[in-house]
């Protein structure tokens, strides 16, 4: 565990007022008077006092008590002259704030402190044991072998044709485009509504920074979002998709997905992508029949699937046009919010194949698609009850990488050679149908915690799908419905209300409370009713807080279809979308320049993005925990992301969260005031 000293403060009088001073977000704004506040003074030494006397025009010797630790002076000041203080040496400058003894607040902030001292070190001890990896990645022998390879690998771009990937933590996305034209309201943050992408990438390239190893975490991840919110796409999307593929020289195409219906249309993109030496990765299919398109096709690399007995799986397609079968059921891997989910189908096979492609082919990617194709179907392990296809073995497929290569006859379609039979067993792991944290569609936060429902499943270890797909539909829902200038705001991670011909402009919003007014009011359903006086939450303004009331009111009145736990992890989902796009809408370069254009793309300071990826796991975690988010969750995210030469800050910071019941020493250095 980082060694932070944390400090948990006493609740602050909700009488102090919000400054910042200068502009952060787009809009142009009248110029104001610069606030003043009270300030403490400490001085060290004589000097810093002669210092302290001059800047303020004040006789310290008449205005100054005496400490143990230097002289003290409480002064009236601007911002700028408070930090124009603190700079000298040996002078220390505060705000002299008002303390509260709202005791029931401090034992919260308290009581959550510990729990989450209590989760850190289980994580940290949980991190020192040797990695652990699911049986799939055992059962095709790929365990640890990314990490084998040279040291000057070649990055193998692998296109994700499927429901998009979502920024989560261990995965290697390189870049995002969302082809779903009716959806492009989706913030790239969460782009993948269904999951099903991001459960592919989690296989191909998991890195295990959650807990869940891929096969090859060097590969670079483009996720080209074809299927929509019910993981359905025209045959023209999926078309552009693949030409989109070939126009920016991808290598790999993983496609999870299949019909029943001839498309010559679909044909031919498949014809030309595979004579741009594009490797085609598909499923045969789930209904037990016939292989289906695109991996019918013979440009492309069709994949059954396996059980955990290495038997097909009863409801995988088979035919002749099968190339190798992988691990299909009781599948575990990545998911929203950094957490994981089992899953299975030969959809779910299909990156088991990818990611091991890629691995073969970064060795040396002038070689051919065909190559990496038939090196794989070589080097498969028989499978008892069929020859139409063996189980992937990557171990192997590494193992015979240089003799087959030797032997590489590129202008036939089916390499020629003698190669050594795969005389490997496949490996039996009956263990995991036993085992009840495979229960399929069981969301975790963490991969090898209990994930079995115990009677309350928000309250447990794990949530259901159903409760994790209302939790990411709130968390892009306020883009969508809730992003009018000036009154929603706070909903967006912003520090100040934007420009609405004048609406609220002088009111300044504490982030953090805002996020811990949201879903306090989750968890209760929606229901406001409780939440009579804004004094409840630490740092929040009255309007603001009437404000959020009224949205989740109007919410709460038209959704009253939905049981209570439905708007509870929705609401908790907009909280999560307040907290993500904080770092966003209240981040600045390091000099306090607004992030604007080209500059807000998730490569831009990748680690601001890293950490509101963190923030959300946090969130969800404290979600799991019964426990609102606040701006405990803020720091927990940039101790795991920030480091003082990050390029980005976060305006108010310190300010906000010290208002919000917290201190720590990284809000210093990641806070900007101006």
């Amino acid at each position: 565990m980082k060694n932070r000293r944390r400090i948990l403060n006493v609740a602050l009088s909700a009488v102090l007022s919000i400054s910042m001073l200068g502009g952060f977000d787009r809009n142009v704004y009248a110029a104001e008077e610069p606030e003043e506040k009270t300030y403490v003074i400490v001085m060290r030494d004589a000097e810093a006092c002669e210092q302290v006397s001059e800047a303020v025009g004040t006789d310290i010797e008449e205005k100054a008590l005496e400490l143990s630790g230097g002289n003290m002076i409480i002064e009236t000041l601007t911002e700028d002259e408070a930090e124009g203080l603190a700079a000298k040496a040996d002078v220390l400058v505060e705000e002299d704030i008002v303390i509260s003894a709202n005791t029931a607040l401090t034992e919260r902030k308290q009581k959550k402190v510990e729990l989450y001292e209590k989760i850190r070190k289980e994580i940290e001890e949980q991190k020192e044991k040797d990695p652990e990896y699911e049986w799939n990645i055992q059962a095709v022998h790929a365990e640890g072998i990314a990490g084998e390879q040279e040291t000057e690998q070649r990055k193998v771009k692998v296109a994700v044709l499927d429901s998009g990937v979502d920024y989560v933590t261990g995965i290697n996305l390189e870049r995002q485009v969302n082809l779903v034209e009716e959806e492009q309201y989706l913030p790239e943050m969460f782009q993948d509504m269904t999951g099903h992408g991001t459960e592919i990438a989690g296989i191909i390239a998991g890195n295990g920074e959650t807990g869940i190893y891929g096969i090859n975490p060097n590969a670079q991840i483009y996720s080209v979002r074809v299927l929509d919110s019910e993981n359905r796409a025209p045959l023209s999307r999926i078309v552009q998709g693949i030409y989109w593929c070939i126009e920016n020289d991808v290598n790999i195409i993983n496609m999870s997905f299949g019909t029943s219906v001839y498309s010559k249309v679909l044909e031919q993109a498949v014809a030309d992508a595979y004579a741009e030496n594009i490797l085609m990765v598909a499923a045969a299919g789930n209904t037990g029949g016939d292989v289906e398109y695109p991996a019918a096709f013979e440009e492309v690399v069709a994949v059954a699937a396996t059980d955990t007995q290495a038997r097909i799986s009863n409801f995988s397609n088979m035919g002749e046009e099968l190339d190798v079968a992988a691990p299909g059921e009781k599948i575990r891997t990545a998911s929203f919010f950094d957490g994981s989910i089992v899953t299975h189908g030969t959809s779910i096979a299909v990156p088991h194949v990818t990611g091991t492609a890629s691995l073969l082919w970064e060795k040396d990617l002038t070689r051919s698609n065909e190559f990496i194709r038939q090196l794989i179907r070589k080097s498969a392990m028989d499978i008892s009850e069929t020859k139409q296809c063996g189980l992937l073995d990557a171990g192997h497929a590494l193992e015979m990488y240089d003799g087959f290569a030797e032997n590489d006859q590129e202008e036939e379609k089916d390499l020629e050679g003698e190669f050594p039979k795969n005389e490997r067993e496949p490996e039996s792991f009956a263990y995991v149908d036993e085992d009840e944290t495979y229960v399929e569609g069981r969301w975790s936060k963490d991969a090898h915690s209990q994930m079995a429902a115990d009677g309350n499943a928000n309250m447990g270890t794990g949530f259901t799908a159903d409760q994790i797909k209302r939790l990411k539909n709130g968390a892009v829902h306020p883009d969508n419905h809730w992003e009018g200038p000036g009154v929603h705001s706070p909903w967006h991670g912003a520090w100040r209300y934007r420009s609405d011909g004048g609406y609220r402009i002088n009111v300044r919003i504490n982030y953090a409370a805002v996020i811990e007014a949201i879903t306090s009011i989750a968890l209760k359903g929606g229901n406001t009713t409780t939440f009579k006086d804004y004094k409840e939450f630490y740092g929040i303004d009255p309007i603001t807080f009437n404000d959020l009331k009224a949205t989740i009111d109007k919410f709460y009145n038209s959704h009253q279809d939905l049981t209570k736990e439905q708007r509870k992890f929705f609401l908790y989902g907009c909280g999560i979308h307040a907290i993500t796009d904080l770092f966003a809408h209240s981040t600045t370069e390091a000099d306090g320049d607004p992030l604007v254009g080209d500059k807000d793309d998730p490569k831009y300071h990748k680690r601001r993005y890293d950490t509101a990826v963190r923030a959300a796991a946090w969130s969800v975690r404290s979600l799991s925990e019964g426990v609102s988010t606040d701006g405990l969750e803020i720091i927990l995210a940039l101790e795991d992301v920030f480091v003082p030469e990050a390029k980005f800050r976060v305006v108010n910071l310190k300010k906000n969260l010290n208002d919000n019941g917290y201190n720590d020493a990284i809000l210093n250095l990641a806070n900007v005031s101006k």
